[in-house]
């Protein structure tokens, strides 16, 4: 972090700026930009805040919008890191503060979703004072023709701010659909007879058009059936659980989702014709955006009953799930946003968790070889009244190739400085919950301080080793979610 001490253009810009400086002056910088991947790459978007370096520095306060750049979350679920996308003004902007400093570039690249990326790069590389507009202008002339430049280039800028906006209340989903639409009345009939390009397109656009609407309908299904246990807690009305069970397992697919996803199989089926290239998205399209999994997880069988009450416990968990209690607090570890306690540790989503789980326990604060664990601290607290503490733990699955180098499947528990639980095991896949009283003496002075501690032996070792289990997902503490209960 030392070489973003002085930030000029930012650490796009500092970076290799210091490199030139430190190298001697015979020797020139030839590029390898990744291009390629939308998310988790040199200049994607980011899914994990970044922890601190070998040193324990973050990143200063000036260079930490790199970092503050997300994907949006429905996206990230549906979407490989080789989806079709494009990055306008991102992409022209970091070329203009790296390629100065070098002679040249071989862009790397895994695939035909990164074309535009790789097209206005190569432009850049022969002619670097071309102006953002003046590259798309060309680039759509190119492939579109002149009559549908304007409508694809207007689409390329609206794909990129897609890709961070989140998706159920974005009116550019819509309007990245109807520009694209658009251009087919624009382009030649020869030139959309074979134009496998403007097909990658509309299917991205239909694609995001269907998961917003799922994303919709699932929020919707998940307030009606929260309503309808509400009903259920009032007046204990066997019917309305019925309703319930009923409104939770039904389909979510509209008819105008299942014509967009008809739209994206048609053009896909085209495309690869055309060019052997289609959008990966479609055959993704089935998941769980809102927690529907989790909700009919605790719903439970029993549900089918008509005669005996139906239980409690499980229905009141869905609808106060985050409810703490009078004198309580919660924490979301995962979301910045909703951890005010959360004082050390840093947040991430995983894709490497069930998708059955709550959305708020698939993100996570997390720790690696920091002697210090993910913490919590607070303030203001009853020194008369007892509490307890709950948690939500759950591990990543590992892909086979990075599994055997991640040993971690346990962290011990604090509260200030005594020990709650020694080497708790996290689950893996499915979240679970972890409950443990907090000693009185803790909360005497009003203040506690939870705090999560690594397991001895993890990431320890060489530099070499530690460095190669800290990139391939290594973690020493992981926390989902946080209750501080105040016991009646």
């Amino acid at each position: 972090m030392d070489l973003f001490e002085y930030p000029a253009f930012g650490p796009t810009d500092r970076y290799v700026r210091e490199i030139v400086h430190q190298l001697p002056p015979s020797q020139s910088l030839v590029f390898f930009t990744d291009l390629t991947h939308w998310v988790y790459s040199e200049y994607g978007l980011v899914h994990i805040m970044l922890g601190p370096d070998r040193n324990g520095d973050v990143p200063p306060h000036w260079g930490g919008w790199v970092y503050e750049q997300h994907p949006d979350l429905a996206m990230y679920q549906v979407y490989d890191r080789r989806t079709f996308h494009a990055r306008p003004r991102r992409y022209y902007d970091t070329f203009q503060e790296t390629e100065r400093y070098g002679e040249g570039d071989v862009t790397y690249s895994e695939g035909h979703h990164d074309q535009f990326n790789q097209w206005m790069w190569q432009r850049l590389l022969w002619n670097p004072h071309m102006s953002l507009e003046e590259v798309l202008d060309e680039y759509a002339r190119t492939w579109f023709g002149p009559e549908a430049a304007p409508l694809m280039a207007q689409a390329l800028l609206q794909l990129e701010q897609n890709l961070s906006t989140p998706i159920a209340d974005n009116n550019g989903i819509d309007r990245y659909y109807s520009l694209v639409k658009e251009a087919d009345t624009k382009m030649p009939e020869w030139n959309m007879k074979r134009n496998y390009l403007w097909r990658q397109h509309m299917q991205r656009a239909a694609l995001d058009r269907y998961i917003q609407l799922r994303v919709r309908e699932q929020m919707r299904q998940k307030e009606e059936v929260e309503a309808l246990i509400n009903a259920y807690l009032q007046k204990h009305d066997l019917a309305v659980i019925a309703k319930c069970r009923e409104r939770l397992y039904a389909e979510v697919e509209t008819d105008e989702m299942k014509a967009l996803k008809a739209e994206a199989a048609r053009l896909g089926e085209e495309s690869d014709a055309l060019f052997g290239v289609r959008n990966e998205g479609f055959f993704n399209l089935d998941q769980d955006f809102v927690g529907l999994g989790w909700m009919r997880k605790q719903f439970g069988e029993s549900a089918l009953s008509s005669v005996t009450p139906f239980p409690e416990k499980p229905l009141a968990q869905i609808v106060h799930y985050e409810d703490p209690g009078p004198g309580g607090f919660y924490d979301d570890a995962g979301d910045p946003a909703r951890s005010p306690h959360l004082v050390y540790g840093w947040a991430f989503s995983d894709d490497d968790v069930s998708p059955s789980n709550r959305p708020s326990q698939r993100t996570m604060a997390y720790t690696r070889d920091e002697k210090q664990g993910v913490t919590f601290a607070y303030a203001d607290l009853d020194p008369k009244a007892s509490y307890s503490v709950r948690f939500t733990f759950v591990r990543p699955r590992y892909e086979a190739r990075y599994a055997e180098k991640q040993p971690q499947k346990t962290q011990s528990i604090y509260a200030n400085d005594g020990l709650l639980a020694k080497d708790v095991e996290l689950p893996e896949w499915e979240a679970g919950f972890f409950e443990y009283d907090i000693p009185e003496e803790a909360t005497r002075d009003g203040k506690l301080q939870i705090r999560l501690e690594k397991s001895a032996g993890i990431g320890e070792g060489s530099p070499s080793q530690v460095e190669v289990w800290r990139n391939t997902g290594g973690w020493g503490t992981l926390v989902s979610e946080v209750w501080l209960v105040r016991k009646p």
